[in-house]
């Protein structure tokens, strides 16, 4: 089946929805976007109360086919920027955070999460 980019990104924050319940992530902010960058969402993980920043990639075809290009362009870097932007705005004050990166691979009806902690 294929997927229009705007059925498929339906699709995949459905499933992100259902991933974060599941992992005990609450939502804090969805889309943050400021002139260093963007980040897709910024959750809190509980129980530890760590801050999690959240850059996701969602894929229609066979998740063989591609190659995170993420670390190898500016989107690390544009994310960190964006991450110091917000932690500044809202005068965060804890230093318990990290960025990760979640890849959503949806393929005949079925998908497939990868997430990767820790992205540096």
């Amino acid at each position: 089946m294929i997927y229009d980019t705007q059925r498929a990104k339906k699709i995949g924050e459905n499933i992100i929805k259902k991933y974060f319940k599941s992992m005990n992530y609450v939502l804090l902010q969805k889309n943050y976007r400021c002139e260093a960058g963007k980040i897709d969402y910024i959750t809190m993980e509980e129980p530890n109360e760590k801050i999690v920043f959240i850059s996701v990639a969602i894929r229609t075809e066979l998740y063989e086919r591609y190659r995170d290009d993420f670390n190898k362009k500016r989107g690390v870097k544009n994310t960190k920027n964006a991450m110091n932007e917000y932690i500044k705005e809202v005068g965060l004050k804890t230093k318990n955070t990290r960025l990760d990166r979640i890849e959503i691979f949806i393929y005949r009806g079925r998908y497939k999460i990868n997430h990767i902690k820790k992205v540096s």
